[in-house]
C-alpha cells in the first residue's frame, strides 16, 4: 500500500464511523470546487468564504485595469468565478494567490515571472 492509503486507513481505524471523505479532509470542502453548489447545505461555509474572495478579486481587478480601453468587467468577473479555459471554478488557494498577487503591489507584468503562476493567472485575464 502507498504511505496515503496507509494514512487513510489509520485514520478511518482512529476515528470510528469517519468515512473515507473525511479521512482525506473534505469533510468540510468539496474535493472539486465545481461540486459545492450541489451541495449547498453541505458547503454552505466553503461558498461564503469563496464568495469572499472571489468578490475581493472582482473589485481589485475593477480598480487596476478598470481605464485600460480592453477592461471588460463582464469578463474580468467571469474569469475569476471559473477558468476561462476548463471552465471549472478555481481552487481556493489559486484564488488567493491571485488575490495575494493583485494585493503585494507588484507590477502586472512581474506574474510571467513567478514560478508559480500558472495555476491562477488566468484569473487575471479581464478582456
Amino acid at each position: 500500500m502507498s504511505a496515503y492509503t496507509d494514512r487513510i486507513e489509520r485514520y478511518l481505524r482512529n476515528h470510528p464511523g469517519a468515512d473515507r471523505t473525511e479521512a482525506r479532509g473534505h469533510s468540510k470542502t468539496p474535493e472539486h470546487p465545481d461540486r459545492a453548489e450541489k451541495n449547498r447545505e453541505k458547503y454552505s461555509d466553503y461558498l461564503e468564504r469563496r464568495t469572499g474572495i472571489e468578490r475581493q478579486l472582482i473589485a481589485k481587478k475593477d480598480e487596476l485595469f478598470r481605464a485600460s480601453d480592453k477592461y471588460r468587467n463582464d469578463r474580468s468577473a467571469r474569469n475569476v468565478r471559473e477558468n476561462p479555459e476548463t471552465h471549472k471554478p478555481y481552487s481556493m488557494v489559486a484564488l488567493q494567490k491571485a488575490l495575494n498577487f493583485l494585493n503585494s503591489g507588484q507590477p502586472y507584468s512581474d506574474v510571467f515571472d513567478l514560478d508559480d503562476r500558472e495555476d491562477w493567472e488566468s484569473i487575471l485575464w479581464y478582456h
